[in-house]
Parts: C-alpha cells; sequence; structure tokens
C-alpha cells in the first residue's frame, strides 16, 4: 500500500468521511503547488 492509503484509512478513524474525501480529492493540487514551488 502507499502512503496516501495508509493516511486515508487512518484518517477514516479520526474524522468524518466528507472531510477524508475531501483531502484525498485536495491532494493532487498539493503535489502540482509543491512542484511549482520547489522548481
Amino acid at each position: 500500500a502507499t502512503l496516501n492509503d495508509i493516511f486515508y484509512l487512518i484518517s477514516m478513524k479520526m474524522t468524518s468521511a466528507t472531510f477524508v474525501c475531501a483531502m484525498a480529492n485536495l491532494l493532487p493540487a498539493f503535489t502540482f503547488m509543491l512542484a511549482v514551488m520547489f522548481r
């Protein structure tokens, strides 16, 4: 399993499903912003 999957399962226990789904969908945007900053 990837690190994202592990964090996904842990966060499902700690927060609501709506929040977890939103964060999972925002992960590519965060990755893009980091790539632009460290370019």
